[in-house]
């Protein structure tokens, strides 16, 4: 069969639950493929970075997750799994740019996919003829410029002042932004913006995730400022190695509250990454840490290179101590009758901050 295919969105339905593919992405690009499918009688999907591809049906909690350089392989495998379960014989896939770094991304990602199983690969430039003035054309751009400004904060302010010049009465340009400062540890800003978007959104739906991102905030400081402080510290390294997108990372701290069980996940995940970074900076291979762990346990995994770095001096003691709090607590993680709460996920955003710190801002030593 022939599926036709666009990539996902950063505006989504902020609905808590369980929410359809058609109805969680807030995108007229996704609304105007998906009507090309209905017009061509075939089946749509959309490619998330995160779940690979989604029916329109298809159930979706909320997430954020842009798609990063170091997933393409991964995904790619999921993917192709994904076609050769559906019967896919054919994918039309459409995007706006091929300018964009990260829309390249998740083209590699499904023509990749396509090519590994024989499937026939189209793609097609966009010509949506688009209302400037629909309300999901103007989320979306609103949380295109949030995800930028958090990258680079010149440019995302340069595309909400350019927002605000077109859509100076829209509550959703000021609720995306204030988003996106939260996720910076802007608060104060972040909170004037919620405010200033719960008193333009006519809907009393998005009234109350606007009251919403307020508490958050106002429950996140009562905490301790933890997640606040890691925010701005993170803010303060210019590049993350290891293939960790600062952009992801702060996402990922965003969930600390409502989610802690999958932060953990998550920043467990990061530590690994920086493990692999380092040993392709020492060109230590996994077989050499085999070796070296033969007598203890054969199998190689976070603790034994841990173990393995820390004899050879490659990392300090006090790095030691942040990835196993790291890999502890994502070990916690992993099982789900663990009662794991924010306060233990503070534990660990702390550990990876200062791992970042000393991966990125020369502290080795």
């Amino acid at each position: 069969m022939r599926i036709i295919c666009t990539y996902c969105s950063a505006a989504k339905d902020p609905d808590k639950g369980e929410v359809p593919a058609h109805k969680r992405y807030i995108s007229a690009r996704i609304d105007y493929v998906r009507k090309l499918a209905d017009e061509q009688r075939v089946s749509f999907f959309v490619l998330s970075g995160q779940y690979g591809l989604v029916g329109r049906n298809e159930s979706v909690p909320l997430y954020d997750h842009l798609l990063l350089e170091s997933e393409v392989c991964e995904l790619a495998e999921k993917v192709k799994e994904q076609l050769i379960a559906s019967g896919v014989e054919q994918v039309d896939y459409y995007t706006r740019s091929y300018d964009d770094a990260n829309l390249m991304l998740y083209m590699r990602t499904i023509e990749d996919a396509c090519k590994s199983c024989d499937v026939v690969f189209e793609f097609h430039t966009l010509d949506e003829n688009k209302n400037p003035q629909d309300w999901k054309h103007i989320a979306e751009s609103a949380a295109d410029a949030g995800q930028t400004l958090m990258v680079d904060r010149t440019q995302g302010e340069r595309l909400f002042e350019g927002l605000l010049r077109q859509f100076p009465e829209d509550g959703m340009v000021y609720y995306e932004r204030a988003n996106a400062l939260k996720r910076m540890g802007e608060f104060e800003l972040a909170k004037n913006d919620y405010s200033v978007a719960k008193g333009l959104f006519p809907l009393e739906r998005w009234k109350r995730e606007a009251q919403a991102g307020i508490q958050g905030i106002i429950e996140e400081l009562a905490e301790g400022g933890t997640i606040s402080e890691a925010r701005r510290r993170i803010n303060n390294i210019d590049t993350i190695k290891d293939g960790l997108n600062k952009n992801r990372v702060l996402s990922v701290l965003d969930q600390a509250i409502t989610d802690p069980v999958g932060v953990a996940n998550e920043i467990r995940k990061f530590g690994e990454m920086v493990l692999v970074g380092i040993m392709e900076d020492e060109n230590i291979k996994e077989d050499e840490i085999a070796k070296d762990q033969a007598r203890q346990n054969p199998k190689v995994n976070m603790f034994n290179i841990i173990r393995h770095l820390s004899r050879k001096k490659v990392i300090p003691r006090f790095v030691v101590g942040q990835l196993d709090a790291i890999r502890e607590i994502g070990n916690y993680g992993s099982h789900p009758n663990y009662p794991l709460g924010p306060s233990d996920t503070y534990v660990s955003i702390t550990a990876l901050v200062a791992l970042l710190e000393w991966r990125n801002v020369g502290r080795r030593s």
